[in-house]
């Protein structure tokens, strides 16, 4: 428990005044020893809360801040009060003032500190405001008369024009402004380079529209109807989306496939285009008709191709199946 301190108020060398330039500190320098109740000086670092009042004891909190206050050799210790939290404006109005000290966790030390007229030296008077004579006189000569007329000398009140002095250094940029309006349109520029050539689409399409019906049998690929003519190049597809009406049983023995196929024009193999085939039955139940899609593609090279639906049938040649017309288109595309 700290019990006993010496204290010493002193103040900052500058002038207390409500209306002081700005760099002016409004300021009190604090000093005092700190010691325990057995007269040993404390050493570290301690929190001190400085309250400023207008009586010995109770009263009116006017002013307080709270540092963390380094002790010297001996328990020595300066503080300046006001660095942290302003004394406001009126703090010391001519009447008597007293200071509070609490170190750390313990009560505020009694009796308060009585604020001597060291610190008022700051406010002299009216030094926080204005300045109230009836004249001002030096060494006996008025100079501002009871009129605030000015009755002094003015020889030396104007002096010559100094010479010009240095140009500053340039300011910091200021922010950008405002978007400006919109200026007028300018000339067109030339055209520009023709672009390379894109990948050529569709490069040939053929409508396929067989409306007659036909029963076929056997196990060899064979066309269901009608073809049409189609010419590749090398490397170019064949793309076909072909449908037609089977008469499907709903269960029962696997009667064979559709797809789609190709034959050179001059004659030759009935070839498929190979990938996924649409299987059709035949059983004892009565059939119904039922449409039966098939796309699909293939590179067959070049050469000119008769191309339309197609049945592969299994081993079962007495077996016969209705396909009731065709229709689709056959397209030629890279």
């Amino acid at each position: 428990m700290v019990n006993k301190i010496r204290l010493a108020l002193g103040l900052v060398v500058m002038l207390w005044s409500a209306h002081a330039g700005a760099g002016v500190p409004r300021r009190l320098v604090e000093e005092g020893q700190l010691t325990d109740s057995s007269g040993n000086p404390l050493s570290g670092t301690v929190t001190v809360k400085f309250t400023l009042y207008d009586a010995a004891t109770g009263g009116s909190n006017l002013w307080s801040e709270t540092q963390s206050v380094a002790l010297s050799p001996g328990g020595y210790f300066t503080a300046e009060l006001g660095a942290t939290v302003a004394f406001p404006a009126n703090a010391f109005d001519g009447t008597q003032r007293y200071l509070g000290l609490t170190v750390g966790t313990d009560a505020e030390m009694v009796p308060r500190q009585v604020v001597d007229s060291v610190p008022y030296a700051l406010v002299a008077g009216d030094a926080t405001g204005d300045i109230h004579p009836t004249s001002i006189s030096v060494n006996g000569s008025t100079i501002i008369d009871a009129n605030g007329d000015w009755v002094g000398n003015v020889a030396g009140l104007i002096g010559p024009t100094g010479p010009t002095g240095p140009t500053g250094p340039a300011g910091s940029t200021g922010p950008t402004g405002a978007t400006g309006a919109r200026g007028a349109t300018g000339p067109t520029g030339p055209a520009g380079s023709t672009g390379p050539a894109g990948s050529p689409g569709i490069l040939g399409f053929a409508p396929l529209n067989d409306t007659a019906s036909r029963t076929l049998t056997g196990t060899t690929v064979q066309f269901l109807g009608s073809t049409v003519s189609v010419t590749t190049a090398a490397n170019q597809h064949l793309v076909a989306a072909l449908s037609s009406t089977v008469d499907v049983y709903p269960s029962g023995t696997v009667l064979g496939t559709l797809n789609a196929c190709y034959q050179p024009s001059a004659g030759g193999a009935v070839t498929s285009f190979g990938g996924p085939d649409v299987a059709y039955f035949i059983g004892s139940s009565s059939p119904a008709a039922q449409p039966v899609t098939v796309t699909n593609s293939v590179v067959p090279g070049a050469g000119t191709w008769k191309v339309g639906l197609c049945m592969t049938g299994n081993n079962t040649p007495s077996a016969s199946t209705l396909f009731l017309g065709q229709m689709g288109y056959v397209f030629v595309s890279n």
